[in-house]
């Protein structure tokens, strides 16, 4: 499979061409255009989070137990004590980061299915989801910084496909098939929870015939 190095500098690539094709025909902002980017990229190393000892993997609970600390603080009253709150943090922070990061490392196998199409939809969605219930983000915003999440995840899989592929050798690897998959039928169960919680998030999602239609409106190639 392709190493880290290799994902992170083609997803952000790819991602930098496709967002220069929305500025320059007036479909996204300079700060839209760089929220695309970052969310392309960060899907682009996403699916690599199943590796128990993955830079992507300590990135996310690095940045999850943070941002679930701080809003452990802001549940509190104002005179609350400066030392509780410091220990309330600590722990936040610490259970998340290493309780959290165990738990997620015990219940996941690389190349399991977060390492497949669902599981990149499953991050669209989310991530639409959370930008439009959470952060107040537009309706087109919203699907689109999904969109491009799930633009990189599948650059990755894709990378990772054509990585097993040995041109020189004329051989496949037994990898093959791991990464462009939708679903596995080793683990049923977990595969059919992906899809129900697929179908749950996209249920929570702004109206996506809204964002079509945008979409159709503001395409200088598909307006009337």
């Amino acid at each position: 499979m392709a190493n880290f190095k290799t994902h992170l500098s083609a997803g952000y690539a790819a991602n930098i061409a496709a967002v220069t094709g929305l500025w320059l025909t007036g479909m996204a902002d300079i700060p839209e255009s760089l929220l695309y980017v970052v969310a392309g990229t960060v899907g682009s190393i996403l699916p690599d989070i199943d590796a128990n000892k993955s830079l992507p993997l300590k990135l996310m609970f690095n940045i999850a137990a943070l941002i679930i600390a701080f809003f452990a603080l802001l549940g509190q009253k104002s005179d609350t004590p400066p030392l509780f709150l410091f220990l309330l943090w600590s722990a936040v922070f610490l259970s998340v980061r290493y309780g959290g990061l165990f738990i997620f490392s015990r219940l996941t196998v690389h190349r399991g299915l977060i390492h497949s199409v669902p599981a990149g939809v499953l991050c669209c969605f989310l991530t639409t989801v959370l930008l439009y219930r959470i952060f107040h983000a537009s309706n087109f915003t919203a699907w689109m910084t999904g969109i491009f999440v799930f633009f990189g995840f599948l650059i990755h899989l894709i990378l990772d496909e054509f990585s097993s592929i040995r041109m020189s050798e004329k051989r496949i690897k037994k990898s093959f098939g791991t990464a462009l998959k939708a679903g596995s039928f080793k683990y049923l169960k977990k595969t059919l929870m992906l899809y129900i919680t697929i179908i749950a998030l996209f249920c929570l999602t702004p109206a996506p015939g809204s964002f079509v239609h945008a979409v159709l409106k503001k395409s200088p190639w598909l307006a009337p």
